[in-house]
């Protein structure tokens, strides 16, 4: 079978079937490339087929492939030096080319042509290069020595027009930085100390190296302004994660129940401040450093001085995983607070592929029963808020009335995508946060149609259920927290 149709059959898989795909992949790419070289390789058929591989991938999962890719190419390094080293060259040179951020703040609009570096094999690598018209730098890098223009836009607009390496910090560039007043237009002409560097909120702009207001962070390889903080930029606009997306976790929860939750926790900052904060919490959430790995951060201004973490859609697995790392975390929790502070929220969200009509109607039903309001109390931590209102009448088995347009409901239906639950007081608590997730997908599959008799849909009822030996494996922070009081979340002894 052809590699190119091969590996686009095969782009989309996950877990273990990926990992298959990635290990076959390089397996056929060691051999054909071994195979059609001898000497030499017809580059631009091996770079189309992972530039095609990795750029169909959405976001960031194009880099993330690439980087497996590459991962499993060197454990081939021993066997297949030359072959291994000409593959690392191609998937280095995809990868920066391809796949490099741009800067959207300042703004930035540039051609992003591809730095890389090899040690071995130069004439190889010298054909490589004359194809894509690049030159080997003083710097060590090679690169297509290009313009690129930046705008500012303040009240002196005027623009830097920049002939650089694109892989290096320090730019070889022009002699001399000064601005040029030619038909009206004012230029910048960069010199050799010029660097991109950031500034609060993640802004990117140029200056001149040898400003003692610049530094240099050795990790990040990055250049910033004494404003600037590793986790600035973290907390975006309220929403703006609808538009960055959501793809479910894979885990073996999810397979077995094919059942996924989106979990929003609203967090308070009492002190410090609240960049730092919300950078403790993407370190434990998102140890990749990736935002969005497993959550956003969005601002929110119903709360005031805080955040809202907004995750990925996961079973319970992952989620139970991931608050247990934050939560049990007394100083990723300093400086925090949500159930205490009072007006912070804890909305779980299910995909409505996962639910039927009939099914939330059943749910409608249950939580607005006034019968069962203890239960929801002492689960919730909360009753009938402005933000999750309980309606009665729409404790009946119909669906007059349950479709009315308001979201502030104990049930928000007003969503394309899903449904939401918004019963829960925010917490800081992992029992809390576990019992609540538990009780969702509890009452998912207590409310599916023939699984509860209508003598029994009531609170007893329901507490009968989650004591079934089959719901005992994922009901058991709920089973437990039902007998604390309810008045109390014990948020302070740990926050």
């Amino acid at each position: 079978m052809n590699l190119y149709s091969y590996g686009r059959k095969r782009l989309y898989a996950i877990g273990e079937l990926r990992s298959d795909f990635i290990n076959v992949l390089t397996k056929r790419l060691l051999k054909s490339v071994a195979r059609s070289t001898g000497a030499r390789i017809h580059t631009n058929k091996w770079v189309r087929l992972v530039d095609a591989l990795a750029t169909a991938y959405p976001s960031d999962e194009g880099p993330r492939f690439l980087d497996d890719l590459v991962t499993e190419v060197k454990k081939h390094a021993r066997t297949h030096p030359k072959t291994v080293n000409r593959l690392e060259f191609l998937i280095a040179y995809v990868k920066q080319y391809r796949c490099a951020q741009q800067a959207i703040n300042g703004v930035i609009f540039t051609t992003f042509q591809a730095g890389f570096e090899s040690q071995e094999d130069m004439d190889w690598l010298n054909e490589v290069a004359a194809r894509h018209r690049l030159t080997f730098s003083d710097c060590g890098h090679w690169s297509s020595l290009g313009e690129r223009w930046i705008m500012h836009g303040s009240a002196d607009d005027w623009q830097h027009r920049e002939t650089a390496c694109a892989a290096c910090a320090s730019r070889l560039v022009t002699d001399g930085l000064y601005r040029l007043a030619s038909g009206g237009d004012q230029r910048a002409y960069l010199t050799a100390y010029a660097v991109d560097y950031r500034s609060h909120g993640q802004n990117v702009f140029i200056g001149d190296r040898r400003d003692p207001t610049l530094s240099f962070d050795q990790q990040r390889q990055i250049w910033h302004d004494s404003n600037w903080s590793p986790y600035s930029g973290l907390i975006d606009n309220y929403h703006s994660s609808k538009a960055k997306g959501f793809n479910i976790i894979d885990s073996p929860w999810f397979r077995s129940h094919r059942r996924a939750f989106g979990v929003e926790l609203e967090v308070q900052v009492t002190r410090g401040n609240k960049d730092a904060a919300c950078g403790k919490v993407h370190d434990i959430l998102n140890p990749s450093g990736n935002v969005g790995e497993y959550c956003y951060f969005e601002r929110d201004g119903s709360i005031g001085e805080g955040f809202e973490i907004v995750t990925q859609p996961a079973g319970l697995d992952i989620h139970r995983a991931k608050f247990d790392a934050f939560l049990n975390n007394d100083e990723a929790k300093r400086g925090l607070r949500s159930h205490e502070g009072g007006a912070c929220g804890l909305h779980v969200h299910v995909g409505r592929q996962y639910v039927t009509q009939s099914q939330v109607y059943r749910i409608q039903s249950f939580l607005n029963d006034v019968r069962n309001e203890s239960l929801i109390r002492a689960i919730a931590r909360r009753y009938d808020s402005g933000y999750s209102k309980f309606k009665p009448q729409m404790a009946k088995f119909t669906a007059n009335g349950k479709n009315n347009g308001d979201r502030y409901e104990a049930l928000n239906v007003t969503g394309r995508d899903t449904i939401e639950f918004r019963i829960f007081r925010g917490s800081l608590r992992y029992e809390s946060i576990a019992s609540a997730l538990e009780f969702v997908n509890a009452v998912l599959t207590f409310c599916t149609p023939g699984v509860t008799a209508i003598t029994d849909f009531h609170a007893i009822g329901f507490k009968k259920f989650i004591m079934s030996q089959e719901m005992k494996p994922d009901t058991k922070f709920l089973r437990s927290y039902l007998s604390l009081d309810s008045n109390t979340d014990n948020e302070r002894r740990a926050a």
